[in-house]
């Protein structure tokens, strides 16, 4: 029999399901008896929180969302995030008819938005009653591989409780990033992700395959022209975008040493707007390409209920009498964005020959997550800038 079958999760995501991405989250986890490994390490270089989910979650636009409720809906549909509102106003002399004695002042009109959540859950089962016994009294030796989860002389049992606590941090934060609402699998489930709100049709998408840095330009111009403020936004690219973002950057330098271009102590910015290295980036290493994420944090956050580090906990015993257990870890959120000038897609960014896929081979799974891909469409012409 299933044990993990007889225990409600509200359609978790497994600790099993999720070992797939090990490579990509925290390391690789080895089972069974051992040789002396006390020297060897896990890698965990992408253990912490994405910089990305950093400057969005519960950021304070994200903070000024309230949850409502409508007495007229009922299930998930009766719980909604209501964004602040923005006040927009007419250009002067846009609805002025030339007529009577005074000019009048602008429209002002209001706008908020009613966004949808989706619960996120983690589900990790130790399946006998045998299980839990002897993980509470085998202990952690010295001989034993070092990881983060490591602490000589306490209980398996303690290991596992820190294990479950970083991967479920690591997969919500997934979810929070890669989650649209037909996304379904591969540690993945229904949410209103930041990558939901980016293939919006509302969000401006721009072809770069001119160039990195021209496309951030082309942005920066767009901006500019609506009065935005540049300097709020920070500009998303994953990692293996740098060495071709600064390899750019110093030839542009070369030409225009006055350029709005700077690197710093091995920092790239561009007029005040940072660059935020994640990995959850797409990048697409078929033809070498990547995507670039322009993101205003004061109009775009991601609101949740509860957080990933302290997550709503449920334990669930089995009714077999030498049944085990379910811990389920759950929260709930959606994507707040309060004006869509707010978001940038810039798609089809080259990747240098330095950084590609020939030096990338048989690196795809840890470089990209599978279910990425192109879940917007690739943008074939710049949108009349």
């Amino acid at each position: 029999m299933d044990t993990k079958a007889m225990f409600s999760g509200k359609d978790a995501i497994s600790t099993e399901e999720a070992l797939k991405f090990a490579t990509n989250a925290i390391g690789a986890i080895t089972k069974g008896i051992q040789p002396d490994n006390s020297k060897s390490t896990i890698s965990h270089n992408n253990d912490g929180t994405d910089p990305l989910v950093t400057r969005l979650l519960n950021n304070g636009v994200a903070q000024q969302a309230e949850i409502l409720i409508d007495p007229c809906a009922s299930g998930r549909e009766k719980y909604y995030f209501q964004t602040p509102y923005v006040i927009n106003d007419t250009p002067v002399g846009a609805d002025d008819d030339g007529e009577g004695c005074c000019v009048g002042t602008p429209t002002i009109e209001a706008c908020r938005y009613k966004l949808h959540l989706h619960e996120l859950c983690v589900k990790d089962c130790v399946d006998t009653s045998l299980d839990e016994m002897l993980e509470k009294e085998v202990k952690q030796h010295s001989q034993d591989t070092r990881d983060p989860f490591t602490e000589y002389g306490r209980s398996m049992a303690a290991k596992r409780a820190k294990f479950v606590a970083r991967y479920a941090k690591f997969i919500f934060e997934r979810n929070f990033i890669l989650g649209t609402p037909q996304t379904r699998g591969d540690a993945l489930r229904p949410f209103h992700g930041l990558l939901s709100r980016l293939a919006d049709n509302r969000t401006l998408k721009i072809d770069g395959s001119a160039g990195v840095l021209e496309s951030i330009m082309m942005a920066d111009c767009r901006l500019m022209a609506q009065g935005m403020d540049v300097g709020r936004y920070i500009i998303a690219i994953n990692p293996i975008l740098m060495p071709t973002l600064k390899q750019e950057v110093r030839t542009y330098l070369k030409a225009d040493p006055f350029s709005d271009w700077k690197i710093a102590n091995g920092r790239v910015s561009y007029r005040g707007m940072p660059i935020v290295e994640s990995r959850f980036v797409d990048v697409d290493l078929t033809d070498n390409t990547t995507s670039v994420w322009l993101i205003d944090p004061s109009k775009v956050g991601i609101k949740t209920v509860y957080t990933p580090t302290n997550p709503y906990i449920k334990r669930i015993d089995s009714q077999d009498d030498c049944g085990g257990h379910c811990v389920t870890m759950h929260l709930a959120g959606s994507t707040i964005v309060t004006n869509w000038n707010g978001l940038i897609l810039i798609n089809n960014v080259k990747l240098a020959s330095i950084c590609d896929s020939l030096v990338l081979s048989g690196l795809d799974n840890i470089i990209n997550s599978g279910v990425v891909g192109q879940l917007y469409p690739k943008v074939t012409a710049n949108p009349g800038l």
